[in-house]
């Protein structure tokens, strides 16, 4: 599970937040594609959370935003040929594929945390081990 923080410091106005998370679905040990072949599907569970599942992959992604007024956007988009270095540098293909599933978009209010979260873990795991706890 990762929580990743946005906030805005000193005296800022609020503003509109796009994040827009690309995801490449991989076993740990297996090649770099550097043209997306695989199926995604997206399951919107509220306004500002979602599943992600790959066709072939037996785990799914969970994301979620924590703003009052986040909302999640399908806006699906492929992206090929990502450079991946540290594969090359090990003599493995260096070059990927990812996918956005589409984007969170959020009000990001002056001096409050807003929290995008991905995981793997069940919502009710993710809620009760919120960016807080």
């Amino acid at each position: 599970t990762v929580h990743v923080r946005y906030r805005l410091i000193g005296a800022t106005p609020g503003v509109q937040l796009e994040v827009r998370p690309w995801l490449a679905f991989r076993a740990h040990d297996a090649a770099l594609s550097a043209r997306q072949t695989h199926r995604y599907d997206v399951a919107t569970d509220t306004a500002a959370r979602c599943t992600v599942v790959r066709d072939g992959f037996p785990a799914a992604l969970r994301l979620g935003a924590t703003a009052e007024r986040a909302v999640f956007v399908r806006d699906p988009a492929d992206w090929h040929d990502v450079p991946y270095p540290l594969d090359r540098e090990r003599g493995e293909p260096g070059d990927g594929a990812m996918h956005a599933p589409g984007c969170f978009q959020l009000a990001l209010p002056p001096g409050q945390d807003v929290h995008v979260t991905a995981s793997s873990e069940p919502w009710a795991r993710i809620d009760a081990l919120g960016p807080d706890a």
